[in-house]
C-alpha cells in the first residue's frame, strides 16, 4: 500500500533551514503543495523565491513569529487562500539556547517552551480544527451524492409498468372459445351416435316381439 501526497497541502514550520527545509523540499518533489513557514524571511526567499514568482507553483512561503497567536491565524489563512485546504502539518521549528540551570532569573527555559512546545500545540489546534471542518464537508457531500444516486436508481421502480398489447390475449381467448366449441360439437356427435344406436336396438327388439 502506498500513501501518495501528490496534490495534498502541507504546512512545514522551520522550513528555512535544517530538518524543516529538507522535509519541505521532499514534499515538493513528491507533488505536494507546500507552505514554507519560518521567521527568517531572507532565507525563505532564497529557497522558495519571491512571492510574485510563485503564482503557478506548488510552493509558497510565510514569514512570521509563530509564538504570536495572530501570526498562527495568518499562516492558516495564507495557506487556505493559496490552496483552499490543508492536509498535512509538520512542526519542525525548534530553538536551542544556552542557559544556566542554577540561575533562577534565566528565562531560557521559558523561551524554549514557548518556541518548541506551545507554538506547535497552538498551531496544531487551529490546523486540526480546519481539518475536521474539511472532513465534515466531505461527508456531507458524499451523503448528498449517495442520496442522489439512490434516487436515480429508485426512479424506474416508481414508474408504471409498460402497457402491453392485448391482441395476444384476444387471440388466446378466441382459441380457447374455438376449442370449447369444437369439444361441444364432438360431444354432440357422440351423443347423436349413441342415440341412433339405441333407437336401432329398440326397433330390433320390437320386430323380434
Amino acid at each position: 500500500m502506498t500513501f501518495s501526497i501528490a496534490g495534498k497541502t502541507a504546512i512545514v514550520t522551520g522550513a528555512a533551514n535544517g530538518v524543516g527545509l529538507a522535509i519541505a523540499r521532499h514534499f515538493v518533489d513528491q507533488g505536494a503543495n507546500v507552505m514554507f513557514a519560518d521567521m527568517d524571511e531572507k532565507r525563505l526567499i532564497d529557497e522558495v523565491g519571491r512571492a510574485e514568482e510563485l503564482e503557478d507553483g506548488n510552493s509558497r512561503y510565510f514569514a512570521g513569529d509563530l509564538r504570536e497567536k495572530l501570526t498562527i491565524a495568518n499562516l492558516l489563512s495564507a495557506t487556505i487562500d493559496a490552496y483552499d485546504r490543508v492536509d498535512i502539518l509538520v512542526n519542525a521549528s525548534r530553538q536551542v539556547v544556552l542557559s544556566d540551570p542554577l540561575n533562577p532569573d534565566d528565562d531560557a527555559m521559558q523561551t524554549m517552551l514557548n518556541q518548541n512546545l506551545l507554538t506547535s500545540f497552538r498551531l496544531g489546534q487551529v490546523v486540526a480544527k480546519r481539518m475536521i471542518r474539511q472532513a465534515e464537508e466531505a461527508v456531507q457531500q458524499s451523503g448528498q451524492m449517495t442520496v442522489s444516486r439512490q434516487r436515480r436508481l429508485a426512479r424506474p421502480c416508481c414508474q408504471p409498468p409498460p402497457v402491453r398489447d392485448k391482441a395476444p390475449k384476444r387471440l388466446c381467448l378466441r382459441g380457447r372459445l374455438g376449442r370449447q366449441a369444437a369439444g361441444k360439437e364432438a360431444a354432440d356427435a357422440v351423443g347423436e351416435h349413441i342415440t341412433g344406436r339405441s333407437r336401432l336396438g329398440v326397433a330390433a327388439l320390437q320386430r323380434g316381439v
